[in-house]
């Protein structure tokens, strides 16, 4: 029996549900506990895009995902609802979509029914309060109701959201600002009347829509066919001024004054006023407690990149603590840093300018913009890195793996490409080859001269699997070899988060695995 303790996670969010699940996976005991007596009901975040449903794949296939929300298609970007530019997600490639609009309430579900068939359930109505750690491990307070307790674990992941009562109680500086205004927020049933489809009087299925106006700005997001997701800017304000959810009256008052939508609210199902801050923390690692998602980093909701940033760091940081627990250098732990760090700065900095753009009240300047943004999303590299953005498929630890290896192969520290490839009578994304149910170190795909018996099948204790391409009806086009410039006695090893960790030889590897 093991008696080593668990991996102690604070948050039944997405990121902390997340890091339990990944953890699980690679054979790593956890406990995830929640200070709320049941999971949220609420929407909350509503897009999980393409990185992030590459990120899960393995563990729950993103068509998981896609049955019950909506494939992203298209942005449209307006202003007094008359039409600017449009942006469509780029699919070419791509096997996976490039995001499924699904409420957060439903990707909770998900996540967890899929930690309750590995026998782990979230501990509900506990509240952490307190922290020590030493050498050996943390010893979490926990109060359950009117009782206490402590929790004892080799280490803590911080997945408590951007009101952390851990960052709290490390005194941990959570560097940036918040916003002096106002937004407003409505999950709602629409009424939609009887006019010619188009982008200016509808949002078709799978559509982003923004609009400004002297008023403010609008964007929406569907839920699902007939309801939707309103965000509303509604002005200026201070931060010490008391919130005030809106009114239905205020939300139509809304639609109806800086679109063109022909829409009638007929159900609210969420009022919220929010504020927007811009944060984060120098430092996610300290000794033993890691953190993670909006623990470590907030940001404008523009782009709806903070759920799915936080989802991301969980992966990452899950395979670099079960390494480490499986015998690596602890000094692994500090990539988690150096990778995941430069994401979030990123994300704050690109989704602060998008927000800061949509908010643009002077005629002039919305002006300029009508004009600037056709010319610039006809630009086929600009239109590929808005997307790629959006969709994160831009994410890259390219700059890590340099440091570490000096290499110059274009794929280290990449995501693993979900082209889509022949397997037999079906075709498939590439990232299929990753889905595992069971602790895996990582995936080799070789080349189709690749000797098996020269290539590690384990490291750390973990099963590494191995797929040559061109045999047995996998790929046998070459589409994936030539995509990647594998030599057909080349290997690579991805990671179990779907980044390409070695690209080359099998004694290349060996040499490498061996410093790990």
């Amino acid at each position: 029996m093991d008696k080593k303790p668990p991996i102690l996670i604070v948050g039944a969010g997405p990121v902390g549900l997340t890091a339990a699940l990944s953890l699980h996976r690679q054979g790593i005991k956890v406990r995830i506990i929640d200070q709320n007596d049941q999971a949220t009901p609420l929407s909350k975040a509503l897009v999980l895009w393409r990185r992030s449903l590459l990120s899960l794949d393995a563990m729950i296939p993103f068509d998981t995902f896609l049955k019950e929300g909506i494939a992203a298609v298209n942005a449209h970007f307006f202003d007094e609802g008359h039409h600017q530019a449009t942006l469509a997600f780029l699919t070419e490639g791509h096997g996976i979509p490039p995001g499924v609009f699904i409420p957060q309430s439903r990707i909770e579900a998900i996540l967890v029914e899929a930690l309750l068939k590995g026998g782990i359930s979230v501990e509900r109505n506990s509240k952490l309060v307190g922290i020590k750690q030493d050498h050996e491990g943390v010893t979490a307070d926990i109060t359950q109701g009117e009782s206490s307790h402590t929790i004892k674990a080799e280490y803590l992941i911080a997945a408590d959201g951007g009101r952390s009562t851990i960052r709290h109680l490390l005194n941990i500086n959570f560097q940036g600002e918040s916003m002096e205004s106002r937004w407003l927020l409505g999950d709602m049933t629409v009424m939609k009347e009887h006019a010619p489809v188009s982008i200016e009087t509808d949002v078709a299925e799978g559509d982003l829509y923004m609009t400004s106006s002297p008023e403010g700005a609008i964007a929406i997001f569907p839920i699902s066919r007939d309801r939707y997701r309103i965000i509303v800017d509604g002005g200026h304000l201070k931060n010490d001024t008391p919130r005030q959810d809106p009114t239905l009256a205020e939300l139509q008052k809304a639609l109806s004054d800086r679109t063109r939508l022909l829409w009638t609210i007929k159900e609210t199902h969420w009022l919220s006023e929010f504020r927007i801050s811009e944060r984060q923390i120098d430092r996610y690692i300290h000794g033993r407690v890691l953190i993670a998602g909006d623990a470590a980093h907030v940001h404008s909701p523009a782009g709806g990149q903070g759920m799915n940033t936080g989802i991301q760091d969980a992966v990452n940081l899950s395979f670099k603590l079960a390494s480490v627990l499986h015998g690596a250098d602890t000094r692994l732990l500090e990539r988690y840093q150096e990778e995941r760090h430069p994401v979030a700065r990123h994300v704050l900095i690109m989704s602060g300018r998008m927000l800061r753009a949509g908010m643009l009240r002077q005629p002039i300047l919305r002006k300029v913009r009508g004009l600037l943004m056709p010319l610039l999303l006809g630009l086929p590299l600009v239109k590929r890195r808005m997307s790629n953005a959006l969709t994160e498929d831009d994410v890259s630890y390219q700059a890590t793996y340099k440091t570490l290896k000096g290499s110059k192969m274009a794929w280290l520290g990449e995501a693993f490409p979900d082209l889509p490839i022949r397997w037999g009578a079906l075709e498939v994304p590439a990232s299929h080859l990753l889905r595992s149910e069971g602790p895996l170190y990582g995936t080799l795909v070789l080349g189709p001269s690749a000797d098996l018996k020269a290539w590690p099948t384990h490291h750390l204790g973990l099963p590494i699997r191995s797929y040559r391409l061109g045999l047995d009806g996998l790929d046998e086009a070459g589409t994936l070899m030539r995509l990647m410039k594998l030599g057909p006695d080349e290997g690579l090893l991805i990671r179990p988060d779907a980044i390409i960790d070695y690209q080359g030889g099998s004694e290349g590897l060996k040499i490498w695995l061996s410093a790990m």
